[in-house]
């Protein structure tokens, strides 16, 4: 069944507050429905929720756009989002634009989508998914997949200028992210947090963000971070902190102001067939390409480094090429393996390894 919202009332000429039509055409329908949004700027002063089957479709990104109205400094935990406290199935976002207009408010905290149960319990949401859908300007995350989401995918999305993450994924299981943009956004481009695991983040862009390109953190597990491209950012560019049996492998890695890859407390990573090349461009001399290290209580142990292209070029140069460091008290790093690596042009080592019982071979160094 398809529904029109301009047979409701919605209007989309950027003046009329939309919210109510926009809300009862959803909510007509009962669940399992496509509800159509024709092109224009509707404007959206409270969160829209979306029930079971509920598939939201507009005409394209920048050609139907759900936009918070001027001076409208209120809380909002989602623009679109499934509710509350109700476990939801099968809900899809498509074809249109998120508009926080942060440049016009000064708010507390906005996002742009939104999904999962209840914070801090073990129900979830499933079948999640958002298609094309672009989120901009919101005070914190454009996309928020939250506490818990099963089965989510987003797919060719763009995230930008919001002022926290572009995309959070924040106890997620089973997530695909894949060919989208994350730019210029106030801090990850990226960020998976509170256990997420078994989560792909493939062949998506992450450039100038005000901290790391790609951070996973906070008991994450299992995830895969494969053929990505991450440059230009004002932290590191790929940064996992206290996680485990993560896989980043055949990433481009560029241009970052802090290290290409950082790996801090995270027993069994692999990282191979990765191009990393000149990052460390806040300071030459400071960052690494590659770094290795604990995280306060926790070392990085059976960790493998094989068959990287790394390339320290210019003026300014990352410190290491790949730098393992010996860690403190309990948390060492110990029987890490450096493989087959070709390691070029770092301002005071290309490989330089402090850690135990690390197994070093055939990497190639070059002046």
């Amino acid at each position: 069944m398809d529904i029109n919202v301009k047979d409701f009332g919605a209007v989309g000429d950027g003046r009329t507050d939309d919210t109510d039509a926009l809300q009862r055409a959803i909510d007509s329908t009962g669940g399992f429905a496509r509800v159509l949004i024709p092109g224009g700027t509707y404007l959206v002063s409270a969160s829209l929720v979306l029930a079971d089957g509920i598939i939201l479709m507009g005409e394209g990104m920048g050609i139907t756009t759900l936009k918070i109205p001027d001076q409208h400094n209120a809380a909002m935990t989602g623009l679109v989002r499934t509710p509350y406290g109700v476990s939801s199935r099968y809900v899809s976002v498509r074809d249109l634009t998120l508009d926080g207009n942060l440049e016009n408010q000064n708010p507390p905290e906005q996002y742009g989508f939104y999904c999962g149960v209840t914070p801090s319990q073990p129900e979830s949401d499933f079948d999640i998914s958002c298609f094309r859908v672009e989120a901009r300007g919101f005070s914190y995350y454009g996309f928020d997949p939250h506490e818990v989401t099963t089965r989510l995918m987003l797919t060719d999305c763009v995230s930008h200028d919001n002022g926290r993450d572009g995309f959070t994924l924040d106890s997620t299981v089973n997530t695909i992210l894949r060919g989208c943009i994350s730019y210029n956004n106030g801090r990850h481009g990226i960020n998976l947090v509170t256990g997420s695991r078994a989560c792909i983040l493939s062949q998506n862009i992450c450039y100038g963000n005000g901290s790391n390109g790609i951070m996973v953190q906070n008991r994450s597990q299992g995830n895969q971070i494969i053929g990505n491209i991450v440059t230009g950012n004002s932290g590191d560019g790929i940064a996992c902190v206290g996680v485990d049996h993560t896989v980043i492998q055949n990433n481009q890695i560029s241009q970052n102001k802090g290290n290409g890859i950082r790996i801090s407390g995270c027993p069994f990573t692999t990282i191979t067939g990765n191009t990393i090349r000149s990052n460390s461009q806040g300071e030459h001399n400071n960052s690494s390409e590659i770094v290795i290290t604990d995280n306060t209580d926790i070392g990085t142990y059976q960790t493998l480094v094989a068959i990287n292209a790394i390339e320290s070029r210019g003026d300014i140069r990352a410190r290491y090429g790949i730098y393992e460091t010996t860690g403190e008290n309990a948390a060492i790093q110990d029987r890490n393996a450096y493989i087959g690596n070709r390691v070029y042009g770092a301002a005071s080592a290309n490989i330089a390894i402090e850690g135990r019982n690390a197994v070093i071979n055939g990497n190639i160094e070059y002046s």
